[in-house]
């Protein structure tokens, strides 16, 4: 019924195509310097077909930017987003951090520069909740998960017994089980989300930066997933009521999940600068103080 394939360019920028009986998807567009090795790579494996959609998990730039060479490329693909992302990526601030953050991701592997975006970043589905995307002989229902982001969604076909995660339910590190949490906007939001993904019992669920579980492994993951978000607050009001500072907190964090896996396809700056927006919020959330 259906097929994935990782067509991301570079360690980082992992994007992957789902390829249905009847349709097309492309879930997230990885980094705007390599864009055109990923369109590359999608005429490879679509082998003439068009591709029905570019389906954004959430607007980070790892995830949206390589999405204007391929609309460019396949005008009549629809580009996918919540409301919530569709706002966010017509900021002027944020399009100058996707520049910014793109460039920098660039000279990280020795590319000095790239060709510009050929047609502007522009969301033409806006979807909320319930929704549900036509897929032939399958259907994707949107759910709503913040968490990583407030803009986060996944998609589910019950069809397919397919769910298509994003980060709000964590990246990995060495397996299903370990679970590295990137909860940036709410502790209890994240629980909240992982529940209603994970109730979905899904027999197949591609894991953002790394790729397709099945069966035992997709349960594990999701078990796994909110029991380290658990964790995580658990390690960070310890460290807080034992005289840790922000910086403390995040040397925590980074002893505790960043590890060679994890390396290899998120830089140390990005971990850290995750860190630096998760622990404030979780020790606002669950304790009221403020460390920032």
């Amino acid at each position: 019924m259906f097929d994935i394939v990782n067509v991301g360019a570079v360690a980082g920028g992992e994007c992957y195509l789902l390829i249905g009986d009847e349709k097309t998807a492309l879930i997230d567009s990885g980094f705007a310097f390599c864009a055109e090795t990923v369109v590359k790579n999608l005429e490879n494996h679509l082998q003439g077909r068009p591709l029905d959609y570019i389906l954004l998990t959430h607007s980070h730039y790892d995830h949206v930017s390589g999405t204007p060479y391929v609309k460019a490329r396949w005008p009549e693909a629809l580009v996918v987003s919540s409301a919530h992302a569709a706002k966010a990526l017509q900021r002027p601030t944020a399009k100058r951090v996707l520049k910014e953050m793109n460039e920098h991701v660039a000279q990280s592997f020795g590319v000095s520069s790239f060709p510009p975006a050929p047609v502007e970043l522009a969301i033409d589905l806006v979807v909320k909740e319930g929704d549900l995307l036509d897929f032939g002989n399958m259907t994707l229902e949107v759910l709503e998960t913040p968490g990583h982001t407030r803009c986060a969604i996944a998609f589910y076909s019950k069809e397919a017994d397919l769910l298509l995660a994003n980060e709000t339910f964590g990246t990995l590190g060495d397996g299903v089980e370990d679970v590295i949490p990137c909860h940036l906007v709410g502790h209890q939001a994240t629980l909240d989300s992982i529940k209603k993904a994970a109730s979905k019992e899904a027999e197949h669920v591609l894991i953002p930066h790394y790729g397709l579980v099945h069966g035992k492994d997709a349960k594990d993951y999701f078990d796994a997933s909110s029991r380290n978000v658990e964790r995580t607050k658990e390690l960070l009001v310890e460290g807080y009521e034992e005289g840790l500072d922000l910086d403390g907190l995040i040397q925590l964090l980074k002893e505790t999940y960043y590890n060679e896996t994890l390396a290899s396809y998120q830089p140390e700056a990005a971990f850290l600068l995750n860190a630096g927006y998760m622990i404030p919020m979780i020790l606002r959330e669950v304790l009221g103080v403020d460390v920032s």
